[in-house]
């Protein structure tokens, strides 16, 4: 089928990608033509599917439904290889976005491992995004954008590399620009620079509101709510959602809203309001659910697991780690990192001091790999609370010397939650 066009080359493989699965038409439009609108969508993919039906006999493969499309699996035998050399071969624009969409790249890992996890994913979008921002930096944008949560479990100093580069050769006019800044700034955030991440979060979501562009913006939100947060600011980070509150929800979508009520649940609980603030992040997840978005129900999940183990709330934190364990897809260093602290204090809420302080070396580790100074803070924290009960109040205490020098080189500011998370570690 060498011969047929671009598009309709595009389609059949993300067909193949994703079989036995279908593809919505709206997704399909997304993929294909990413900078265009919804009704420029539509018709361009009734379009294609004419030119293919004409090209291949009615295209019998292909099952075409009202709002799905599925290929006939009986009908065809399907080759899939993962190499660099076939990136070189099919180096349109369709492919790129093809490989970067979230779907196919968890195919691509359960076909490469056969379990299932995006860990194999992961590694294959930095492959890819180094490939696409060396050839085709404009395309480096549409890449994140559609495989962002892949993309923002990259290591962050390698995020910040890959995308300096990609805002460095790309157009500054591309109206997917804006999902390569935001890398950057998630990675400046991820790199311990909270005030440059901030500023750099702000622009971006300043942008978005004026461009109505409901998930970036969303997105930007929630990490700029969350440097705040480190800041001190908490009337600030819950100020920032007001625009986002006020858009259509057409505009800001399902993620985008579990985004925004995560976020306010962990204002409230930073402030303290336990109550309160758990009862959103349950929200959340539950509204997570009903979207059939696993990677923010995992998110939300393992966020609520670890504050209500830090302040004691162990009832609550099993509920949610349970519900983090079924929704996560095990690619993010930063979910396994946030469920090793919820598992530290449930241990030590259990009696169990010695397990939390293996698991606590474990994460030290991940945070240096990662290079991760935010997380560190943490885990030492954690570590103090595992020293204390254990009666060694010299490593204890050594433990919240070195974070709190890590606060320091932060500008993290205590509040609430951590004057309670730390009580129970001596501090």
């Amino acid at each position: 089928m060498r011969d047929l066009p671009i598009r309709s080359r595009g389609l059949l493989g993300m067909l193949a990608t994703i079989a036995p699965e279908p593809v919505t038409r709206a997704r399909a439009g997304e993929l294909l033509w990413p900078q265009s609108s919804a009704a420029h969508q539509a018709t361009s993919l009734r379009q294609t599917l004419a030119t293919l039906r004409k090209a291949t006999n009615n295209a019998p493969f292909l099952r075409v439904g009202r709002t799905s499309l599925t290929l006939e699996m009986p009908l065809l035998q399907i080759n899939l290889t993962h190499s660099p050399d076939l990136l070189a071969l099919h180096s349109e624009p369709w492919f790129i976005l093809l490989r970067s969409s979230l779907t196919a790249a968890r195919q691509t890992a359960i076909l490469t491992d056969g379990r299932g996890r995006e860990d194999a994913a992961v590694r294959s979008l930095e492959d890819v995004l180094e490939w696409t921002v060396t050839h085709q930096p404009n395309n480096a944008f549409g890449l994140i954008r559609h495989a962002n949560d892949l993309a923002t479990n990259l290591a962050p100093h390698r995020a910040l590399e890959l995308s300096d580069r990609a805002l460095k050769a790309g157009s500054p006019s591309h109206p997917l620009r804006g999902w390569a800044s935001f890398l950057r700034a998630w990675a400046l955030f991820y790199c311990n620079e909270t005030a440059a991440a901030s500023e750099a979060l702000h622009q971006v979501r300043l942008s978005a509101m004026q461009q109505q562009q409901g998930e970036l913006l969303a997105l930007c939100s929630f990490f700029e709510a969350g440097c705040l947060m480190y800041l001190g600011e908490l009337n600030l980070a819950e100020a920032l959602w007001r625009p986002a509150a006020r858009l259509d929800p057409g505009v800001l979508r399902a993620r985008g809203h579990v985004r925004m009520v995560h976020s306010l649940g962990l204002i409230a609980g930073c402030r303290g309001h336990y109550e309160s603030g758990f009862a959103q992040l349950v929200q959340a997840a539950e509204l997570a659910r009903t979207h059939g978005e696993p990677f923010e129900e995992a998110y939300v999940a393992v966020n609520l697991a670890w504050m209500a183990a830090s302040v004691g709330h162990d009832e609550t934190a099993r509920w949610a780690l349970e519900r983090f364990v079924a929704a996560d897809t095990g690619a993010s260093w930063r979910f396994r990192l946030t469920s090793d602290l919820a598992r530290i204090h449930l241990a030590c809420g259990e009696g169990r001091p010695g397990t939390g302080l293996i698991l606590g070396h474990s994460a030290l580790a991940t945070c240096e790999a990662n290079r991760a100074l935010g997380f560190e803070i943490y885990v030492r924290e954690s570590l103090a609370r595992c020293h204390l009960q254990l009666g060694d109040e010299t490593s204890a205490h050594a433990e919240l010397r070195h974070a709190q020098e890590c606060r320091a080189m932060n500008q993290w500011v205590v509040v609430p939650w951590d004057r309670d998370r730390l009580a129970r570690a001596g501090g």
